[in-house]
């Protein structure tokens, strides 16, 4: 049986509620994979726009960091790389964020990392096509 192609819920106007949602996870909640990968850019968009509306730079940080992003592995960054719209909404949290909180918060060291290696691909992708 293959699994489900949609998020459980794609109603859900909550973007924590959509993340979770939208991902395949494990016993320990870590994230095994993407469901669906317009819900899961939707949820960092709407995260990310709610962030970016607290203003605080520590705001901002623990609003994005209580999405609790910590995948598996990151096979999945390539394709979520290539979304419409995605580097736009992590470049503008991470401009935001005061990343000295990565020392004292794993939740804000976890969004980090991935908005920067998401970012980091999409860079990498740019630089080679500028090559070409």
């Amino acid at each position: 049986m293959s699994p489900p192609t949609g998020p459980k819920n794609p109603v859900s106007s909550d973007p924590y509620s959509l993340l979770e949602n939208s991902v395949y996870q494990d016993k320990t909640q870590h994230i095994k994979g993407i469901r669906h990968y317009p819900a899961f850019v939707s949820a960092i968009t709407q995260l990310a726009e709610e962030a970016k509306a607290k203003g605080s730079p520590v705001l901002v940080a623990c609003h994005v960091g209580a999405a609790e992003l910590v995948f598996t592995e990151q096979s999945n960054f390539e394709h979520i790389s290539q979304q419409s719209g995605i580097y736009e909404v992590l470049y503008g949290v991470q401009e935001l964020i005061d990343h000295s909180l990565t020392q004292f918060s794993t939740t804000i060291k976890n969004w980090c990392n991935f908005a920067d290696t998401i970012l980091k691909i999409i860079k990498n992708h740019h630089v080679k096509e500028a090559a070409d």
